[in-house]
């Protein structure tokens, strides 16, 4: 009886040493296994996310674009609103032109520095392209992963 007690002590203790091994190598290859998925997958995905990616950018970049539009145009609209009144077309004649009404007098002042810009500024032209994208907190590091310009 003892005889078959240290057999099977001796077969337990046999498989104990060899388990450690054994069971590393499994989980090895299982971690290897994962690792090649993960690499295969971005390999794949790459083309398809950097498309993505350079589309949302420039969709922002387009949406900026429009903005600036609006805002020329508002503005430009304005002086229009403006000009189409007797008073707009006096305050034009004379901001622009330096004419004055009869029995007026003007004075010009120099050296005085505006915060303000005056209203009848010229809007320059916004070209197509001519406006970056605006910057995000993520775009330092995916525009040169993804090949942003």
């Amino acid at each position: 009886m003892q005889d078959k007690t240290s057999t099977r002590a001796a077969k337990r203790g046999s498989k104990a040493a060899s388990s450690p091994s054994s069971a590393s190598a499994p989980k090895f290859i299982a971690s290897m296994t994962v690792v090649v998925c993960l690499a295969l997958s971005c390999l794949f995905l790459y083309p398809s996310v950097q498309q993505y990616y350079q589309s949302v950018r420039e969709r922002d970049r387009l949406a900026a674009e429009y903005a600036a539009l609006v805002e020329r145009n508002n503005a430009i609209q304005g002086e229009v609103s403006s000009l189409q009144t007797d008073a707009g077309i006096e305050n034009a004649a004379h901001d622009q032109l330096g004419w004055i009404k009869e029995g007026e007098q003007t004075a010009k002042v120099s050296g005085l520095s505006s915060s303000e810009e005056k209203s009848a500024s010229v809007h320059a032209n916004i070209v197509s392209g001519s406006i970056a994208a605006p910057e995000t907190w993520y775009s330092p590091i995916l525009d040169p992963l993804f090949g942003v310009e």
